[in-house]
């Protein structure tokens, strides 16, 4: 029994963790990348974990078949996190982003709690008392959800979410929250494990792992979607302004990320400021650009005659994609000049403290989002500061 307590408090642990996760991109995205995104989200996910192992202690007094209860509780969780994506895409529309948010918040608490409840579940499942190595036993048990929340968080958090949506994950934790509550109600045996691992193979093959309910009908309906994207960074759309007729709106995790325009004579994306660049400095031969987003910047910088490298990084992969599929803007990627890396602008510029530019572009998001204290920073400034030739030229956004 000890060690089918251990498998369930790796598990449990896996996936109340990746749920964070996942509840943490979803809440961030709605508020635009605040900063206080992630401290919404911790604040009710350790809330519901308080209750919920209240609860779960109160369980253990009252019933004796804990299996049974493990498993109904593991059940009713799972079929909730399946819910979820189709619960989110209905507040998009028509409630207001107050809503939305306090709905997110309350789920958080309960499917927090759900889990929660299986702690002292099995806890009570895996400790020796006959023996009276209580303290031993315990302690084996919280390793394991240690364990299991440390990889929840990297491995759903840092890898799965670059090939499966967030709503394909919710729908998969679900799927193994039913089978692994399932699993405990028949009680373990041979031929019900091999049995319950097949199902859940069959049924991670089965689900689309690209579907994306929750983001689907996010900005109404002055705003069509022409491409999206989404991986572990966030959430790139693609849009069309329908009200004021803007076309190929970049919008990543749902802020205006510039346009995938380089018309100089219809400056709807304030290129303007870029080329300003080729009368203040009238011989670049190298330049910088941190920030790729949709191309467009970059793409108006090759137009420079002068310019013999442009060494271009952007943090998110997935905006590659994006420029693949426009043609105003994809020439970047076969330019041989342009150099393309997909990193963290400081951390890169650290790397690479030997490379002297005479042009570096930062055209960064808004002030306020999480993150962007990072390169409108006094640190930020001198590390540029050190990247430049004499006379280069230091353009950036402030926002």
């Amino acid at each position: 029994m000890k060690y089918f307590a251990w498998c369930i408090s790796l598990l449990v642990g896996l996936m109340s963790l990746g749920q964070e996760m996942l509840w943490f991109r979803i809440v961030s995205f709605m508020l635009g990348g605040a900063p206080y995104a992630f401290a919404l989200v911790l604040f009710f996910f350790l809330l519901g974990i308080a209750f919920g192992a209240n609860r779960g202690k109160a369980i253990c007094t009252r019933y004796s078949n804990l299996l049974l209860v493990g498993g109904v509780v593991l059940i009713f969780a799972g079929l909730i996190d399946i819910l979820i994506p189709f619960v989110i895409q209905s507040l998009n529309q028509p409630n207001s982003l107050f809503e939305c948010v306090c709905t997110c918040c309350i789920l958080i608490f309960v499917v927090a709690a759900l889990n929660a409840i299986l702690f002292p579940i099995v806890h009570h499942l895996g400790t020796n008392i006959a023996n009276g190595k209580v303290g031993v036993s315990v302690s084996k048990v919280y390793f394991f959800n240690i364990i299991g929340s440390t990889l929840g968080s990297l491995l759903i958090g840092g890898v799965l979410l670059d090939y499966i949506s967030i709503s394909s994950m919710f729908i998969l934790i679900g799927i193994v929250c039913i089978l692994l509550g399932g699993l405990m109600i028949i009680k373990k045996s041979a031929v019900s494990v091999s049995a319950f691992a097949i199902l859940g193979i069959s049924c991670f093959c089965l689900v689309d792992k690209h579907t994306d309910y929750i983001f689907r009908d996010s900005f109404g309906q002055d705003i069509s979607i022409n491409s999206y994207i989404e991986n572990r960074y966030g959430v790139i759309h693609i849009a069309d302004d329908n009200k004021d007729g803007r076309k190929n709106i970049v919008l990543g995790n749902s802020v205006y990320d510039g346009i995938l325009n380089i018309d100089p004579d219809n400056d709807i994306n304030d290129l303007n400021r870029l080329y300003l660049l080729a009368a203040t400095h009238l011989n670049p031969k190298k330049a910088l650009v941190i920030g790729v987003s949709g191309g467009a910047w970059t793409r108006a910088l090759s137009s420079f005659p002068t310019l013999e490298t442009i060494d271009a990084i952007e943090i998110n992969k997935g905006y590659l994609d994006i420029i693949k599929q426009y043609p105003v803007v994809s020439p970047i990627l076969d330019d041989h000049r342009i150099n393309i890396y997909i990193d963290d602008g400081r951390r890169w510029l650290k790397r690479n403290s030997d490379k002297k530019y005479d042009l570096i572009i930062m055209n960064t998001t808004y002030h306020w989002r999480s993150g962007a204290t990072n390169l409108l920073s006094q640190e930020m400034m001198n590390i540029l500061h050190n990247s430049l030739n004499p006379n280069g030229i230091l353009a950036f956004n402030s926002t």
